[in-house]
């Protein structure tokens, strides 16, 4: 089991609390409703009670060493989800089925920062190495963010090693996802 950079703590990081839907016996919420247990850049209030779901889960910047500071989600807006298991695989062409995890970017907020140069810089990595990337914009509370996956949509672009064409490319897709109907998430 892979384990959280040591020393890296959520701190007032509650954009989880808020942003992800919740469909567990002990804890149901619908995304973008911040959890009746969070209080906003404090943090869980029943953290010594907390759903085995919130114990097990971190985002990608609690597990990933290559994410500085900068990407805490709160002060880029933008989750960073590992999707490894639990993963619908449906959601990837044939091609990447297989593959042992996938990075969904998801971005949240008024203004998205589409451009930001280190998420085009790992973006381009990441698509370069094979690696599977989703790209999801939040959805209104109650519903499905929309998605879309970006190794076809910015492999060309990625080829180039050209800043402004990948983040062109990037801007396209967002804009693309950000389009697309959402769907209600009904909770049991």
């Amino acid at each position: 089991m892979v384990q959280p950079v040591p020393g890296r703590v959520c701190g007032g990081c509650t954009v989880c609390c808020k942003e992800l839907m919740i469909n567990e016996p002990e804890l149901k919420k619908p995304s973008g409703v911040l959890c009746t247990h969070c209080a906003p850049g404090q943090g869980c209030q029943i953290h010594a009670n907390w759903p085995r779901l919130c114990r097990e889960w971190f985002c990608g910047w609690r597990y990933m060493p290559q994410l500085d500071e900068s990407w805490r989600p709160d002060r880029c807006g933008i989750l960073v989800e590992v999707k490894g298991e639990e993963m619908d695989r449906s959601q990837l062409p044939e091609a990447f089925r297989q593959a042992e995890f996938a990075l969904k970017f998801t971005l949240f907020g008024a203004r998205p920062n589409i451009g930001w140069r280190p998420l085009v810089n790992i973006v381009s990595v990441l698509i370069s190495k094979g690696i599977p990337v989703l790209l999801a914009t939040a959805g209104k509370p109650g519903y499905a963010a929309g998605q879309i996956f970006l190794n076809n949509n910015l492999r060309a672009a990625v080829a180039t090693r050209d800043f402004a064409a990948i983040s062109g490319a990037l801007a396209q897709a967002f804009k693309q996802c950000a389009d697309r109907p959402q769907e209600k998430l009904e909770l049991p």
